[in-house]
């Protein structure tokens, strides 16, 4: 597939398993996905911990970063895990960019559809697409 593709973006549940050890010994490295929620940022810490050690089998592999998903900007649950964030800011890069939380992404997936098929979520789409544009311009410098 490295002479078809530029980049293949793989994308698993967060939970130890099978699967995500075999994303990570293919992979150069991931981007830790996180929701302002408690249970979610409770367990950064750990999950990286999970793919520090599955990843010892591969010497290229790195975490890029931590990016918040569903985040609702300028509410005060959302302003208090920025401290969180911050913390994290001494041991991992979390990104600026966040990505908004948006009902049309909900119902993209209940009717088992891309989100760039849901001319609603139009907002969510292009931070998506920034931040992969970001992200790859990092790795290629």
């Amino acid at each position: 597939m490295e002479e078809e593709y530029d980049y293949i973006i793989i994308d698993t549940p967060p939970a130890k398993s099978i699967m995500l050890e075999n994303a990570i010994v293919a992979s150069t490295g991931t981007v830790i996905v996180t929701e302002p929620e408690d249970f979610s940022s409770q367990g950064i810490v750990h999950f990286m911990d999970t793919v520090k050690r599955y990843s010892e089998s591969n010497e290229d592999f790195e975490i890029y970063g931590v990016l918040v998903n569903k985040n609702v900007a300028n509410t005060t649950r959302c302003k208090n895990y920025e401290n969180v964030y911050e913390a994290l800011r001494q041991y991992v890069n979390v990104y600026k960019e966040t990505i908004s939380r948006s009902e049309d992404i909900s119902k993209a997936q209940i009717m088992k559809k891309s989100i760039y098929e849901n001319k609603s979520a139009i907002k969510t789409q292009a931070e998506y697409v920034k931040f992969v544009g970001r992200l790859i311009f990092e790795k290629e410098m």
